[in-house]
C-alpha cells in the first residue's frame, strides 16, 4: 500500500512541474529565481541531448522527463549562484 501511495505522489509531484504556472504566451513547466522555463525551451533542450548522443531519451516516460527537468533546473540553480558570486565578472573565468 505505500508503494502505490508513494507511486501516486511522485506522478503528481511530475504532473505539477509539468502543468503551468502562469497564463502567458508559453507555457512555464518550471521557474527558477527569474529566470521562467517554457515547454518549447524544455522540449529544445531535450531535443539537443537525443541528438548529441543521449539516445536513451527517445524512451519518454514521466520520470525520464522529470530527471531532464531536475537536470535543467539544477543547471540554472548553478548559473544563479555564479552570478550571486560575481564569477559573470571574473576574467580567469
Amino acid at each position: 500500500m505505500k508503494s502505490i501511495n508513494d507511486c501516486f505522489l511522485r506522478r503528481a509531484f511530475s504532473l505539477l512541474l509539468l502543468c503551468t504556472v502562469a497564463p502567458t504566451s508559453a507555457q512555464v513547466v518550471a521557474r527558477v529565481g527569474d529566470t521562467a522555463l517554457s515547454v518549447e525551451e524544455y522540449e529544445d533542450r531535450a531535443r539537443n541531448l537525443r541528438q548529441s548522443g543521449y539516445e536513451h531519451l527517445q524512451v519518454v516516460n514521466m520520470d525520464a522527463k522529470r530527471q531532464l527537468l531536475d537536470g535543467i533546473i539544477a543547471q540554472e540553480l548553478l548559473v544563479l549562484e555564479g552570478y550571486r558570486q560575481g564569477v559573470d565578472y571574473d576574467p580567469v573565468i
